[in-house]
């Protein structure tokens, strides 16, 4: 298996590209396929870490959307989420 450090955006798209074609043949892990496929996926999270911009204003979103959605099971719904045909 020949895997190096991702260094170009044309490597991290073959990465990508290489990584779906495995990811749609549902390789076992233990098989070469699938230890190529974890290999892929630890260099293009690697890459996404240094070289892939995150946008602030999205994680703050998705952290708000997150946070909404946490329920406190004890307590009744609100009187807009309606009973949802619960007895």
């Amino acid at each position: 298996m020949n895997i190096h450090k991702i260094r170009t955006e044309a490597e991290y798209r073959a990465a990508l590209k290489e990584a779906s074609v495995l990811v749609d043949s549902d390789p076992a892990l233990e098989t070469p396929e699938g230890k190529r496929l974890n290999a892929l996926v630890g260099l293009v999270q690697a890459y996404e870490a240094t070289y892939v911009p995150v946008d602030g204003a999205l994680v703050d979103c998705i952290r708000s959307i997150v946070a909404g959605v946490e329920v406190d099971l004890d307590k009744p719904l609100p009187p807009e989420l309606g009973d949802a045909g619960m007895p």
